[in-house]
């Protein structure tokens, strides 16, 4: 995970974070480049994965924007999964601004595609992996679209690309499709949508399923909407309040809830101030809206990230915000896992999960506290009977792990298919995760 950081008005940094796909976090965050006076923003990461398993034969390419030059230019830097960072090189440079950048999805892919803004300018071009250089190979850049335009956004298959454009003094949403026979974007269309449109965000997608889909907002009189939109699916999304929506993200994924049957369905967050205060929401077909942030603060800005890990059958939803904490912006997320769990991270609060969920044999229990205490745990089916139980624990203030084998009467192997309900107790509340054993 990569963000920018700013102490002063004069300079940004741009700093990362390494995830693991069970959601947990690998040591502290570290700088990957900063200057006095100088402004790195908006970055992107880029993987190549030449063996399909995450953390193999990683390539990892960091894009990002940069005024060094006096001009804002999209730089790149390279990391080769052994620890060495290489550059930055450029990437879009020349006598005007090269902004906002958007990239397809690669996970399996060796072809790609970006889109970028040069002043008044939406380009693009494709890139193949050049196994021998270990880099991309990218094509000349084309003009998509000119005159009035703002925001281009490439969907994760790099088939289409949907931007802002203004006419007649509204701002509505343009696209243009890829043709991989003639290799070649189609002439821009506009979307016939009421209101004034923008805010276009790409939806997510495991492995490029649902690609050609985004989610934009749009203000109509007193309404606002979240349109959503799949090229390829043909499907749609248009959610409707009085209350100001707007920063859309969103995710199309499969939620397993039961047994082994796979059920799908887009996720959307958002903000709105529907509380009086700016809170990060998300709707899930499942579960209905649910507040994520529930904080007394302003809250912007959601992303949302996906995590998936091969070796552990793990997939988890990574929602990303910015908070204004004790003065200042601070990035909290919240994470949903294919047992329909959804926990947003707070150091001081009781959290409990199971590592890896879906679990089909060994499995570990992690769970916050705010301070030194004793914690009882319960495994239960989706009866509510009591399965077995660790009667008392001592725990430690902050994250503990324990290895469920080792203190449970049984193997998690031998549980039947299905779902479970992992219980915790102790004198600073109660909580219940779900746990879907394979």
């Amino acid at each position: 995970m990569v963000w920018e950081k700013s102490n002063s008005p004069d300079s940004t940094a741009i700093y990362g974070q390494l995830i693991y796909p069970s959601g947990q976090q690998s040591g502290v965050s570290f700088k990957i480049i900063g200057k006095s006076g100088v402004h790195y923003t908006n970055p992107k990461l880029l993987f190549n994965n030449h063996s399909g398993f995450p953390g193999q034969d990683t390539i990892v390419h960091i894009y990002f924007e940069s005024d060094e030059t006096g001009n804002q230019d999209i730089l790149f830097m390279k990391y080769d999964g052994n620890g060495f960072l290489y550059g930055p090189y450029p990437f879009a440079d020349g006598p005007g601004d090269q902004k906002k950048l958007s990239i397809s999805d690669t996970y399996f892919l060796t072809d790609i595609g970006m889109a970028w803004q040069s002043d008044d300018i939406v380009y693009a071009n494709r890139g193949v992996w050049n196994n021998t250089l270990q880099q991309f190979a990218f094509t000349s850049p084309v003009v998509i679209d000119s005159g009035d335009v703002n925001r281009p956004a490439m969907d994760i298959n790099g088939m289409a690309i949907m931007w802002e454009k203004e006419l007649n003094g509204i701002i509505k949403v343009a696209y243009s499709l890829y043709d991989y026979n003639s290799q070649s974007w189609s002439v821009p269309i506009v979307k016939n949508k009421g209101g004034v449109n923008g805010q276009i965000s790409p939806v997510k997608g495991l492995w490029g399923m649902d690609g050609g889909s985004f989610v934009w907002n749009s203000v109509d009189g007193l309404q606002r909407h979240i349109y959503g939109h799949s090229f390829t699916m043909q499907d749609s999304l248009d959610k409707i309040s009085n209350f100001n929506l707007r920063e859309p993200a969103a995710a199309f994924a499969p939620m397993i809830v039961k047994s082994t049957q796979d059920m799908f369905g887009v996720l959307v967050a958002y903000t709105s101030d529907s509380l009086g205060n700016d809170e990060i929401f998300f709707d899930w077909f499942l579960f209905g809206t649910q507040n994520l942030s529930n904080s007394l603060v302003p809250d912007q800005k959601p992303q949302i990230f996906m995590l998936s890990g091969f070796g552990f059958w793990v997939y988890e939803l990574m929602i990303t915000w910015e908070s204004f904490h004790n003065g200042h912006w601070q990035l909290w997320y919240s994470y949903m896992d294919m047992a329909g769990n959804v926990e947003t991270v707070d150091k001081e609060a009781i959290m409990i999960r199971c590592i890896p969920n879906p679990s089909r044999e060994n499995m570990h229990i992690e769970f916050n506290l705010p301070e030194d205490q004793e914690v009882s745990l319960k495994i239960m089916n989706s009866l509510g009977r009591i399965i077995d139980e660790i009667p008392a624990i001592p725990g430690c203030q902050g994250l503990n792990t324990i290895d469920a084998d080792a203190y449970l009467n049984l193997n998690i192997s031998s549980l039947k298919p299905g779902l479970y309900f992992v219980e915790l107790n102790c004198k600073s509340g109660n909580r219940t995760t779900k746990l879907l054993k394979l």
